[in-house]
């Protein structure tokens, strides 16, 4: 078994067995070569940190870690949190340790990294995968659902949708809507607390993807504040990030649908606002996940003492 960063493997390679196992379980979940590419050069996909298992000479799985690096001046450093983006291999591979394998390589990458907190998410009917990160190190950190739209969202009254930069007319009464900057809704999105959130709902980011990104903001009738905001990727029709409260939040919602054709939400927490705000709209919960967390750094640094010890005894032997 050979484990190689994916800096030197053919990206279109590495797919194979990640899309094998996403295929028929959640359509925004397949992935392009790219896809890749562009998340790697938007400083959000880390080749570096990710794995490929080869077994045989074959690839037989692979591994995909999101971390934000440096950008080119130096002025942001890299993050100190990483996820586990996607994780596969195909049944021969695992039969011969591969997810172990492939987990254990990210460990010491992201530990080496300075990556302080290594997160995942995974299905909680996967028991088999929850017992082997649990006996590589991670822990459970909390719930996560993944919703669906099938088919028109309910109706709900529809908000003025105004071009960037400009206002409705003074006597619209109504809530409006205008697509804004990141850096608008930051705060409004949780900046200040992004240890709190999902890696993938982070301003921070979200930021480095705005190329793709449809971001709205949503403010109340003779008023330039923001009260509401949405995220979402164009492409895949699926939304990232919700922050708001009540009707107004739903409301951008099925502008959302509507309007830009958004139809699934991959991650979002159980107790989280926006899930009342799907409901209302139409969108069906498809799937409950775990979200796990590790510091790579002391699960490393206890298996390498394992190690050292046990090469001790047998040198005393």
């Amino acid at each position: 078994m050979e484990l190689r960063s994916l800096v030197d493997v053919d990206l279109r390679e590495v797919l194979a067995p990640i899309n094998r196992s996403a295929r028929g379980e959640f359509v925004p979940a397949l992935r392009t070569a790219a896809g890749l590419r562009e998340r790697a050069g938007q400083g959000v996909l880390d080749l570096g940190l990710s794995r490929a298992c080869f077994v045989g000479g074959t690839l037989g799985g692979a591994c995909l870690v999101d971390r934000l690096r440096a950008d080119d001046a130096g002025a942001v450093a890299p993050s100190t949190g990483a996820q586990i983006d996607a994780l596969a291999a195909d049944s021969l591979a695992q039969q011969r340790g591969a997810l172990r394998a492939l987990i254990e390589s990210v460990q010491t990458a992201t530990a080496d990294a300075g990556v302080e907190a290594l997160r995942i998410i995974v299905s909680e009917m996967d028991s088999a995968l929850l017992g082997l990160l649990a006996a590589t190190g991670f822990v459970r950190r909390g719930g996560v659902e993944r919703y669906t739209l099938s088919g028109a969202p309910t109706a709900l009254p529809l908000l003025t949708e105004v071009a960037a930069g400009t206002r409705p007319d003074a006597t619209d009464s109504s809530p409006w809507v205008r697509p804004v900057a990141m850096a608008d809704v930051a705060g409004l999105l949780g900046a200040g607390d992004e240890g709190a959130l999902l890696f993938s709902q982070r301003p921070s980011v979200l930021a480095r993807l705005s190329a793709r990104l449809t971001v709205l903001g949503l403010s109340l009738a003779g008023d330039d504040r923001i009260v509401a905001a949405a995220v979402a990727d164009r492409e895949r029709k699926l939304l990232l990030s919700l922050a708001g409260q009540g009707d107004a939040l739903s409301a951008l919602v099925y502008l959302l649908c509507l309007r830009h054709g958004v139809q699934h939400v991959d991650a979002i927490q159980p107790d989280h606002p926006g899930v009342a705000a799907l409901g209302a709209v139409g969108f069906q919960r498809t799937a409950v996940r775990i979200e796990l967390v590790c510091d790579p750094r002391a699960v490393v640094a206890e298996r390498r003492a394992r190690a050292a010890a046990a090469h001790s005894s047998s040198d005393s032997e």
